[in-house]
């Protein structure tokens, strides 16, 4: 964890090399940063093979100073023109210049050098399109091909080149093994760090969804919380009584943790006989649409009263008024 963070502030100091254009595309941002990630580590690890070139008898310092120099005009050009597939096949070829002449004066195929060369594939297929990933692995293994065709045909064997020594090979495969390892860790870093921004969004989605979901329900509460008044009143208005202004009282207490609502009105009123049934749907008959109509608003009035854990019951009596009652827990 504490390498990951630090990878995370320095990438602070590796977006100077990244365009202002590129810093405002997420994707196109992460990507330009692995590949200045890759820069970055190589260069320090040749800067520590560098001094390694100068006690080691019969090793070259030139292709460590060439791709030192190399990457650093590509980190700049990269700056400057701010392509990421130029870049990275440039990045990509640096390498293969500073290794092919050394292979074919260091053994051939029998070379150390040719087992570096197979890092450029493995960097175009972490940095570079589709394409260039085909065109730098047919490339390498085409001139390994070409190195076992000449092997072939030469009356002596390249091997017979070979004169460096055991201090030689050591810290070349250390190296090797480190780069190897260290450009695989870069990539791994990056896309821990991606996998982390996802599920961080994933969380934030869901919260959004579930913080919707809520605002969704208590706004269908509050639609029938309207719906059940609005039936109420609509019924006391439908049945007022003839050249009688509409007078509808409600009154609100809270007793016992519950609301008790009363909703009463100076209407026709309802029949005793009929007052079991004014919450059931369907149709009473004309006779008793007269005074309590079809009993599909007062239904949906005690459906909705039950589905929040409440009641409602009803008073009247004929040419006096109707007085509902809803009782329901506060919340």
């Amino acid at each position: 964890m504490k390498i990951q963070s630090a990878f995370q502030k320095a990438g602070k100091t590796i977006d100077w090399f990244v365009p202002p254009h590129i810093q405002t595309q997420h994707v196109l941002h992460r990507r330009a940063r692995l590949l200045m990630w890759i820069h970055v580590f190589i260069l320090v690890l040749c800067l520590l093979m560098l001094p390694s070139s100068f006690f080691i008898e019969d090793a070259s310092y030139f292709p460590i100073v060439f791709t030192i120099l190399s990457l650093t005009i590509s980190m700049f050009l990269f700056r400057r023109w701010g392509s990421i597939s130029l870049s990275s096949n440039i990045f990509t070829a640096i390498p293969a210049l500073a290794l092919i002449p050394l292979i074919f004066s260091s053994g051939g195929m029998y070379s150390d050098n040719l087992l570096w060369l197979y890092l450029c594939p493995l960097i175009a297929f972490l940095l570079t399109g589709k394409s260039s990933r085909i065109f730098w692995a047919l490339a390498v293994v085409g001139f390994h091909g070409y190195l076992f065709i000449l092997e072939s045909l030469s009356a002596t064997s390249y091997s017979e080149d070979i004169a460096e020594g055991a201090a030689y090979y050591f810290t070349s495969y250390l190296f090797l093994s480190l780069m190897t390892l260290g450009i695989v860790y870069i990539f791994k870093l990056e896309q821990d760090f991606i996998i982390k921004q996802l599920r961080q969004h994933k969380n934030t989605l869901t919260r959004q969804k579930e913080a919707i979901e809520q605002q969704a329900n208590q706004l269908r509460e509050q639609e029938q919380e309207l719906q059940l008044f609005q039936n109420l009143i609509s019924n006391s208005l439908k049945f007022q009584k003839a050249d009688v202004p509409p007078d509808i009282h409600i009154i609100h207490a809270g007793i016992n943790g519950h609301h008790h609502i009363k909703v009463s009105d100076n209407g026709m009123g309802i029949p005793i006989e009929h007052l079991h049934n004014v919450f059931e749907f369907g149709d009473q008959g004309e006779k008793e649409k007269s005074h309590c109509g079809q009993g599909i608003g007062l239904a949906t009035c005690k459906k909705i009263v039950h589905r929040f854990g409440g009641d409602i019951s009803v008073a009247s009596e004929v040419n006096q008024g109707t007085e509902f009652t809803i009782k329901l827990p506060i919340a």
